[in-house]
């Protein structure tokens, strides 16, 4: 949350953001943007979206099985 600036964890909770992997791996393409002086995101909100999809798929096909 200290990355993003949310007040709450319910986007976390809604995404199923919860590994301090992920959270690490954030703050790193973060850094590296902004050492570079990228403006553009990181990764497109469209190719962000396939990626979550995948992942919930992912989720409720091992919780099913």
């Amino acid at each position: 949350m200290k990355i993003t600036g949310h007040k709450t964890t319910s986007v976390f909770r809604r995404y199923h953001i919860v590994t301090t992997d992920d959270v690490s791996d954030a703050m790193s393409k973060v850094e590296t943007a902004s050492l570079h002086g990228d403006r553009k995101p990181v990764q497109s909100m469209r190719s962000m979206k396939k990626e979550l999809k995948a992942r919930q798929i992912c989720v409720a096909l091992s919780s099913n099985g």
